[in-house]
């Protein structure tokens, strides 16, 4: 599905006529950090991140002056879980996001090889439930001596949201058409994806159910490598 998204889009950009100095594409790979929202609490519960492996595939659409515009395609591992006590702490993954990011750049160094670029972006962001139908499921049953005893339940959700995002950019042209090129960005999620849920009670004491929530929020590095497929030379009218 990735494939054929990206191939449509890169169709579709390259039959504008659009005046761009340069057109990048890249390849990327890095981390999402992201702690789960918690909704309500668990006893002796305490925060503490997780990150998931982080595939992106970016195109540079155009430059103008110190202006850039581009769009990303990206994936993700759907991730939500909970830390409480010592050695008490589940985690699932039943969904899959995929993402597509047209974002827009300030150029702060245009005529360097090293580059850095401060942008915002818009973000599409749809999960897909893998493994399991829509709905609750059970994770697993907790009985700890003088401590927590219930069970663990998730339910993955298909949605779409919108989301913004803001980050920097940093450009390296070390020879010719090759790029390196690290990344890092923010992006706040107010839609949950997953969610989770602990049925249970504390030294035989009946506690509310315990909720969490995945939607999207998190910091999101990358590096990877790019080439530039093709560029306008100011004295012609014909890309090279």
């Amino acid at each position: 599905m990735k494939v054929r998204l990206f191939t449509l889009q890169l169709i579709l950009l390259n039959s504008l006529p659009l005046p761009c100095s340069g057109q990048v594409l890249s390849l990327g790979y890095g981390q999402m950090f992201h702690n789960s929202k918690t909704i309500v609490p668990v006893v002796n519960q305490y925060e503490e991140t997780a990150n998931e492996e982080y595939y992106s595939l970016d195109l540079t659409l155009f430059e103008i002056d110190r202006c850039l515009l581009g769009a990303e395609l990206s994936s993700y591992k759907g991730w939500v879980d909970f830390n409480a006590e010592v050695g008490l702490g589940f985690g699932s993954s039943l969904t899959r996001l995929l993402r597509l990011s047209p974002y827009l750049g300030y150029i702060l160094k245009p005529n360097h090889k090293f580059r850095f670029i401060p942008y915002f972006k818009v973000i599409i962001e749809q999960s897909f439930i893998t493994g399991l139908e829509k709905g609750y499921s059970h994770v697993t049953d907790i009985d700890r001596p003088n401590g927590h005893k219930g069970t663990i339940f998730v339910e993955p959700i298909k949605r779409l949201q919108l989301a913004p995002g803001a980050g920097l950019m940093l450009s390296w042209n070390p020879v010719g058409k090759m790029y390196l090129i690290g990344n890092i960005y923010y992006t706040y999620g107010y839609r949950p994806f997953q969610k989770y849920y602990f049925e249970y009670s504390y030294q035989g004491v009946e506690q509310p159910t315990a909720e969490w929530h995945a939607n999207g929020t998190g910091v999101f590095t990358s590096i990877g490598i790019g080439f530039k497929l093709w560029s306008v030379d100011k004295n012609s009218k014909g890309r090279r």
